[in-house]
């Protein structure tokens, strides 16, 4: 099999939650605002604009969004994660603000600070809350009872781990779709998955991002020093790829004992 039919293969087994599926769907706005305005079951609200890997510097350090939008709100960022390797909680804290801070224009009076929303989908429940979708806001003690505080910021933690009748949880369960998606409750997510896994010029453009993907893969495990060489990891990726494990990908480069599992697994080395 040659690489690009690899490369082809791999890409038509990518979920909306794995990262370069996602880093096409974010560049829609109408995509966006409809992942939004279900998870805020907020209908009125609208993306003017959608970026997708946006890098976003503070004082001391930066990241990359998966997708960075402005609203008619304000600010949201919309991140994907499929392999439970941070702090959660505390990354999705700094993700609002540093957006806080970046966003914020000089002299601005603090009651005009932008409203920031930070939707963070998982594929597993990272809160361990037991439900599919949960808020967290700032809240007062109040005669020992927490009253939310209105100060413009609002953290979802949304995931596909917890099944709910819910529309929300319907949504969060297509990041997990292999195939195209056709939901008559989402026209936009499925419209968007027949162009990239359906059209011939979305699939060509599903399978170049994640060759790119794949690049970036192989220079992130070169850069740690983890692996000696970049023919074996690149062999590991090929063939994980090819065995369409994309989450066994990511715990290669993760977790050094998974990865000399898989070298063995593969016979890469003895």
């Amino acid at each position: 099999m040659e690489f690009d039919q690899k490369i082809a293969i791999s890409a038509e087994s990518m979920r909306p939650i794995d990262d370069p599926y996602f880093q096409l769907l974010g560049e829609s706005n109408a995509f966006c605002q409809e992942v939004l305005r279900t998870l805020l079951k907020d209908e009125q609200l609208m993306v003017i604009e959608s970026k997708t890997q946006y890098s976003i510097k503070g004082a001391h350090r930066g990241v990359i969004l998966d997708a960075f939008c402005r609203t008619s709100r304000g600010f949201c960022n919309i991140e994907v994660q499929n392999e439970a390797v941070n702090d959660d909680i505390r990354r999705a804290r700094f993700h609002s603000s540093i957006i806080t801070t970046t966003k914020t224009r000089k002299r601005t009076q603090f009651k005009d600070i932008p409203n920031v929303v930070i939707v963070y989908i998982s594929e597993y429940d990272a809160l361990k809350s037991g439900h599919a979708v949960t808020e967290i806001r700032r809240c007062q003690n109040v005669d020992d009872k927490w009253c939310p505080i209105e100060d413009g910021e609002l953290i979802i933690f949304a995931n596909t781990a917890i099944k709910e009748d819910t529309i929300q949880s319907e949504l969060l369960q297509l990041f997990l779709c292999e195939g195209e998606i056709d939901n008559k409750h989402f026209k936009e997510f499925s419209r968007q998955s027949h162009y990239y896994k359906s059209d011939e010029k979305g699939c060509e453009r599903m399978s170049m991002t994640f060759q790119d993907y794949r690049k970036e893969l192989i220079a992130e495990g070169e850069a740690r020093g983890e692996v000696k060489g970049e023919n074996r990891l690149s062999k590991l990726i090929e063939q994980l790829m090819e065995a369409e494990r994309m989450d066994d990908v990511t715990k290669a480069l993760k977790d050094e004992k998974a990865r000399k599992r898989f070298y063995r697994e593969m016979g890469i080395i003895d």
